[in-house]
This record gives structure tokens, sequence and C-alpha cells, in this order.
């Protein structure tokens, strides 16, 4: 379940934040650490996820390389989110 805290940011039960970050970007934050990740959208139409763009932001702390259990995971709470803000996914 998500709580939405503003047309386009909402927060799950487990706490983590999906909100849009700009025209070109969508943003993953995690409730309990520093850490956020950002994946590259287009939002004509149906919302564009671009897979291979996932990563951790380059400005905030650094963090190890994304792992394939954690892109599986952030993708997924991602296209959580975004649905949650009433869009639908496409994943390119």
């Amino acid at each position: 379940m998500f709580t939405k805290l503003s047309p386009q940011k909402v927060q799950s039960d487990e706490g983590y934040v999906v909100q849009v970050a700009n025209r070109s970007l969508v943003e993953y934050v995690e409730s309990n650490s520093n850490r956020v990740a950002v994946v590259e959208v287009d939002f004509s139409g149906d919302v564009g996820i671009y897979v291979s763009t996932l990563r951790w932001m380059s400005n905030k702390k650094s963090f190890s390389p994304m792992s394939d259990r954690d892109k599986n995971i952030i993708l997924e709470r991602i296209i959580s989110g975004i649905e949650a803000m009433g869009c639908k996914i496409e994943l390119c």
C-alpha cells in the first residue's frame, strides 16, 4: 500500500519513497538509509521506464555497484510506486 504525499510522490507502508525527480528521472529513496536510486523515464502516454539506466544516484554517498537482486527489488518498487500515482508502465 502507498500513501500519496503529493501528485508525484508516494510512500510505501514499508517506508520507501518513489518520486518524480524531473521530466526524465524517477527517484527511489530508502527509508532506513541514505541510499537513493534513479532511473530514466519517458512520461509521454504510458510511463516508459528505461531499465538499463537504473543506478545509485552519483552525487550522494558512494555505494557499491547495484547487485542484480537490488536491481530487481528496486525496479519492482519503482513500478509499484508509479502505478500508485495512477500511471501505466511500459518497460523499455
